[in-house]
């Protein structure tokens, strides 16, 4: 019996190994939010109504994107009329163009690569098209899209 053992103790030790492989797919993600969506322009002085308004919404849109892509605005309802948009953030990659808001839709900004979580100041210029206007508050709904580049 001990000679087995002994032997047993010299036997070569089996060592088994298996391997796994990871992977990541990724797949396209892109998202828009409109972080502040109320926006008031008060007439309040003759210089309102002959200049017209301008309201500044600082980190108004956030975007998330994994890809180029561009942004698309347009008026879905309008007692509204000549409203101007434009945009501004600290990206080097994305590119601003001004929109005359109509129910057509009209490309607002766009980066040729994704990059994450962005926010956007939009500043909306109301123009002087109300000085015949009754008073009464007036409404406009926009619709912002996010679509591939």
């Amino acid at each position: 019996m001990k000679k087995l053992l002994l032997s047993l103790a010299f036997l070569p030790t089996l060592a088994l190994a298996q391997t796994a492989t990871l992977q990541v797919k990724l797949n396209p993600i892109m998202s828009i939010e409109v972080n502040t969506p109320q926006v008031l322009a008060e007439f309040n002085t003759k210089a309102d109504f002959i200049d017209g308004v301008e309201v500044l919404k600082p980190n108004h849109l956030t975007t998330f994107a994994t890809q180029g892509y561009k942004v698309s605005v347009k008026a879905l309802s309008a007692e509204i009329s000549n409203v101007t948009m434009s945009g501004e953030s600290n990206f080097t990659h994305v590119t601003y163009n001004p929109v005359n808001l109509t129910e057509t839709p009209q490309e607002f900004f766009s980066s040729p690569i994704g990059g994450g979580l962005k926010t956007h100041d939009v500043t909306y210029r109301f123009g002087d098209d109300y000085k015949d206007r009754a008073e009464s508050e007036y409404t406009m709904t926009i619709q912002y899209e996010i679509t591939a580049r």
